[in-house]
């Protein structure tokens, strides 16, 4: 068979394999002889083949080590990484393939909808080498992203600096994928509300007192009520003195809240990008969907009329199943910030399934992101045609097309 780059990362010659030899035991006492010389035996295979008998493929694979995973296998061919990512869970799957550059993730599509017969041999090989590797990378953006996230801000901000004059792609990096106290001001309002609903006002007022404040005290006092208001500045201008330290100890405990909402998808975090353009998403949390009795009885009318289709008229043939497949996709690269990502799931996802609401308006947030407004609303419309009941995306395409037409 060929060779597999994973196999060549960091490997040195591996022994050989040692076999039992011909007789094993001798005859124990009484006719225990057969049946001892059976039990060495297996024994013997069990220490051969102990990865093939107790482990399923690449079971070893867990959230906590798949960015290992990720990056051991960044160089190999689409054939490697399709056979790796069918033996994971969906999720873990997604990931990977949200991971990859859009032309690997292709390639890597029509290897897993390929059927082929791969050796239990290959397999384990690439299971094997994997597995030595796995937990035996050591630094990396992650490792890095947990240190700056516990200590303070002036070293934090002295970090960041020194990387930023020494890798300004790994500083912008490393930037996007921290959550910094400062970066409520660039929340959508909507989040912001769901985040003051977790944090107490005396806490509020505390880390409303740094000298980093000021855009997130506008941006918290524009999403409180009146009476909020007056509570709060209230507790800022009167409450007990507080030390720089105690006001960076808070502004941490907020920020660990955030990241606790985001980790248990009650709010999305995405760094926003001044000046970006940003449309309607969907009410509530984001969150990836389970084929439900309402896409089953779907799938099945649109089986049957995708069979009573001409060739020359059906160009995809429609299946709610992959439509999810390539939503959850979708919302996985929407979540980690990949927009020109997001959009191929998406709109892969409505060609399965075109009645798809929620991919139609993801697929409309992720255009409206990247300036491409007229298809966006397109998307937006197709959403709303096939929910009617969506009042806040027909309220907002009202007001958007009353702009335009005002612009004009």
């Amino acid at each position: 068979g060929g060779e597999f780059t994973v196999l060549s990362k960091t490997e040195s010659k591996s022994t050989g394999e040692t076999t039992g030899g011909g007789g094993g035991v001798g005859g124990g006492g009484g006719g225990g002889g057969a049946a001892g010389s059976s039990v060495e035996i297996k024994e013997g295979e069990e220490e051969d083949g102990k990865m093939k008998k107790k482990e399923k493929p690449f079971e070893y694979i867990t959230k906590e080590n798949l960015k290992n995973l990720i990056y051991l296998i960044q160089e190999e061919q689409a054939e490697v990484i399709a056979l790796i990512v069918t033996y994971l869970d969906a999720e873990l799957s997604a990931e990977v393939i949200g991971s990859l550059p859009s032309d690997l993730q292709l390639q890597t599509a029509l290897c897993i909808a390929s059927v082929k017969l791969t050796s239990e041999e290959d397999v384990y090989k690439i299971h094997n080498q994997i597995k030595k590797k796995i937990d035996f990378l050591v630094g990396g953006i992650d490792a890095f992203i947990k240190i700056i996230e516990q200590v303070d801000n002036r070293v934090r901000l002295e970090m960041l600096n020194t990387l930023e004059k020494q890798s300004p792609r790994l500083a912008k990096k490393v930037r996007e994928n921290i959550f910094m106290f400062e970066d409520l001001a660039n929340l959508p309002d909507q989040t912001v509300q769901f985040i003051m609903r977790e944090v107490k006002t005396d806490q509020l007022a505390i880390a409303l007192k740094g000298a980093n404040a000021e855009a997130v005290t506008a941006k918290v006092m524009a999403n409180m009520s009146e009476g909020g208001r007056l509570l709060l500045k209230e507790e800022m201008d009167f409450g007990r003195p507080v030390t720089q330290q105690q006001i960076e100890e808070v502004q941490r405990e907020i920020e660990k809240t955030v990241k606790k909402m985001e980790k248990e998808r009650k709010i999305v975090l995405k760094q926003v990008v001044s000046g970006e353009k940003k449309g309607v998403e969907i009410e509530g949390r984001l969150q990836k969907l389970d084929l439900g009795e309402e896409y089953k009885t779907a799938e099945t009318a649109q089986q049957t009329q995708s069979a009573q289709s001409t060739p020359s008229t059906q160009q995809t043939q429609q299946s709610p199943q992959r439509a999810i497949e390539y939503y959850n996709a979708g919302i996985t690269a929407y979540s980690s910030g990949k927009i020109d990502d997001a959009i191929h799931y998406f709109q892969r996802s409505v060609g399965y399934n075109s009645n798809f609401w929620q991919a139609w308006q993801y697929l409309g947030s992720c255009l409206y992101s990247k300036g491409r407004i007229d298809e966006a609303l397109k998307s937006y419309e197709k959403s709303l045609a096939a929910n009617p009941s969506n009042t806040q995306l027909k309220d907002w395409l009202n007001n958007e097309k009353q702009k335009r037409m005002t612009a004009k």
